[in-house]
């Protein structure tokens, strides 16, 4: 009589129904050749519902199966001799990222190209299960081409209880392999055995404890290994290990390209509540950063009209004139606008002056500003006297008194001086060639 171990009725549920399966066979060139398919769906309360036993010929059975993973989650078991388990002590301040490389020594591979999952994280250590990536690429591959939906995969030793005792070895019997489960303090051991090979050739440190079956809940210590009543059906395992595996499991590498439908996936089997909430934060956190940039739009808004309240205030005919901002602000004004009139009219007086030049008699020297006196240096582009007769003759004549003063510096040279102040412009010629003309 297979009596239930009284720890099972205390342990967690799952966290939701779930497909859990087991695959029999070999790997041939990267590739399953796969001969029998076992699967048990697991319900939250901790107990099976339904099992099945598949093989490559049973179409009926393989169409059941596929509308089982349809329906609920799925789990991979994995063969317990392609996954390995390693304790390790952790430096501070090491995040997950880095955790591959505390496994360059223990691994004849690269362990960048392992996928870990931890199992327990005390403080400055790490227990964690390591399997290769393309390992979990060809098993997700497998499912597919099945039309299996299966998202995560684990291992038996993660369903397996310690034995009660110290020095008890908890064993469970697998497809392939006996499963070894050993506690040295806080450390456990895993040791996935083949079943092909003699029990009497474990190492003398496994042989020589007794065997604890959680499956039966009894220890046997015979002589002959292994103990009568060991040898449990495999669907009662897979059984067991569906029930017990923990809530939360590693999942499959999804194919690239869809992460993002993975992401969604697992987002649509999360409670409607906490996806109504997961949408509503977004939201929430847009309008509040919208109310926040409205009132410091509004802030802004009011502070530029204060001040330009205040700049009118101080700018108005009637402000006091005891004032000594106003004061100082108004003659920066006046400052500034006798500028701007004094550039405007140097502009004009230098137009003038290059109009009564003509350019093909005449080239301009130097120009240069004085005070409020705008001072231009013309040179005679011909010497000879004839021309500087006529070029003095025209000059004399086109400056009027009203635009400046004409200095000669011989017969070919000529500085105009014009008072920005008095000098005017009006009633002059402005184009001495179009006065010839006329």
């Amino acid at each position: 009589m297979i009596r239930l171990p009284q720890w099972r009725r205390s342990a967690a549920p799952q966290s939701a129904p779930r497909l859990v399966i087991r695959i029999g066979g070999r790997i041939e060139e990267d590739t399953p050749a796969w001969q029998s398919l076992f699967w048990v769906i697991a319900q939250d309360h901790g107990t099976t519902t339904a099992q099945g036993h598949v093989t490559p010929s049973d179409q009926a059975g393989l169409a059941e199966l596929r509308r089982h993973s349809q329906a609920l989650p799925g789990v991979l078991l994995l063969d317990p001799a392609s996954v390995s388990h390693f304790h390790l002590s952790i430096p501070p301040g090491l995040k997950r990222r880095e955790w591959p490389t505390l496994l360059e020594e223990q691994l004849c591979r690269d362990p960048e190209q392992m996928e870990l999952y931890p199992l327990a994280t005390p403080r400055g250590q790490l227990e964690v299960i390591a399997v290769e990536r393309q390992h979990l690429a060809m098993w997700r591959d497998w499912c597919r081409e099945l039309d299996l939906d299966i998202e995560y995969w684990g291992v038996a030793f993660m369903a397996q209880p310690d034995a009660p005792e110290a020095d008890q070895l908890s064993v469970l019997p697998d497809l392939t392999h006996w499963l070894f489960k050993a506690r040295e303090g806080t450390t456990r051991h895993w040791l996935a055995w083949p079943r092909q090979w003699p029990l009497e050739q474990l190492p003398p440190a496994w042989r020589t404890h007794a065997w604890y079956s959680p499956l039966l809940n009894e220890k046997r210590a015979d002589e002959a290994l292994p103990p009568a009543g060991f040898e449990a059906d495999i669907t009662a395992t897979l059984r067991f290990q569906a029930e017990h595996l923990p809530p939360s499991l590693p999942r499959l590498p999804p194919v690239q390209g869809e992460r993002t439908a993975s992401r969604m996936a697992g987002l649509r089997q999360l409670p409607r509540g906490m996806r109504r909430l997961g949408f509503a934060a977004p939201v929430l956190l847009l309008l509040h950063g919208g109310l926040l940039l409205t009132q410091h739009l509004w802030d802004h808004q009011q502070q530029d009209q204060l001040q330009q309240q205040a700049l009118a205030a101080r700018l108005r005919p009637d402000a006091p004139p005891g004032d000594a901002n106003w004061r100082a602000l108004r003659q920066r004004l006046d400052a500034l606008q006798a500028l701007e009139m004094r550039n405007r009219r140097i502009a004009e007086f230098q137009t003038a002056l290059m109009h009564r030049f003509d350019p093909q008699r005449w080239q301009l020297e130097a120009l240069r500003v004085d005070g409020q006196r705008l001072i231009v240096d013309w040179q005679l582009r011909r010497s000879d006297d004839a021309s500087s007769s006529t070029a003095r003759s025209e000059i004399t004549t086109h400056i009027d008194t009203r635009i400046g003063e004409l200095e000669w510096q011989g017969d070919s040279r000529v500085r105009v001086s014009v008072d920005l102040e008095t000098a005017s412009l009006e009633n002059d010629v402005e184009n001495p060639a179009s006065e010839k003309q006329a």
